[in-house]
C-alpha cells in the first residue's frame, strides 16, 4: 500500500502516536478498546502540542476577540466546516502544530472540533498503514 503524501512533521506525529499507543496499550485495562486507548494517547499529545505553542507565543496582555457563537445559519455552518477542513488539511500536509496554533487563534470551538476530528483521522491513518488493527 502506498503511503499518501504527508509532511515529514505529520509522519513524525504518526510515529510518535503509534509508539505511545503501543506503550499505553500494554499498560491498559484489557476491557478498553484500542480506539479508547488511542483517544487517551492522542489527547495527551494534543495537549502537549497546545502547551508548547502557548509557551512559545509572546504574551501581549491582550486577548483577540473570538467568534465562538454557534448559530443555525447555513452560511456560518458552511464557513465553520470549510475552516475545519482547512485546519485538518494543514495538520496533514503542513504541521499539526501549525493547525493547532491556527485553531487556537480562531477560538475554542475550532480547537475542540480539530481535536475531535484529528483523533479519528490519525486513528484511521494508523490503521491504513497497518500499524493498528481495525476494530470489528
Amino acid at each position: 500500500m502506498t503511503e499518501p503524501q504527508f509532511s515529514s512533521e505529520t509522519k513524525n506525529e504518526l510515529d510518535i502516536l503509534h509508539r505511545r499507543f503501543e506503550a499505553k496499550k500494554s499498560e491498559s485495562i484489557p476491557e478498553r478498546s484500542e480506539k479508547e486507548v488511542f483517544r487517551d494517547v492522542f489527547r495527551e499529545r494534543f495537549n502537549e502540542l497546545k502547551q508548547s505553542i502557548q509557551a512559545l507565543a509572546p504574551s501581549t496582555g491582550t486577548t483577540t476577540p473570538k467568534n465562538n457563537t454557534i448559530t443555525k445559519d447555513d452560511d456560518a455552518d458552511k464557513d465553520r466546516e470549510e475552516k475545519l477542513q482547512a485546519l485538518i488539511k494543514l495538520a496533514f500536509s503542513g504541521s499539526p502544530v501549525e493547525a493547532i496554533d491556527s485553531a487556537q487563534k480562531l477560538g475554542d470551538y475550532y480547537l475542540d472540533e480539530l481535536h475531535d476530528r484529528l483523533v479519528d483521522e490519525y486513528y484511521e491513518k494508523l490503521i491504513q498503514f497497518q500499524k493498528l488493527k481495525k476494530l470489528q
